[in-house]
């Protein structure tokens, strides 16, 4: 269930941007914090794919004994 830990990651970088945004503005900060929730999230797309082709990988094998 590690994917679900990083898409909860996205979702609180997105807080914390519009947090910031409501106290102090929309700026740098704020973008910044939006582009790693971003890279989280591309990440996170990546982590998936991974899995998929490792378990697809596995359950192959099996079959294959």
């Amino acid at each position: 269930m590690r994917n679900l830990k990083l898409i909860d990651a996205v979702v609180a970088l997105h807080d914390i941007a519009r947090t910031v945004e409501q106290e102090v503005g929309h700026g740098q900060l704020s973008d910044d914090i939006r582009k790693c929730a971003d890279r989280l999230h591309e990440l996170s797309i990546s982590e998936r794919e991974y899995a998929i082709r490792a378990n697809d990988a596995i359950n192959k094998a099996k079959n294959d004994i």
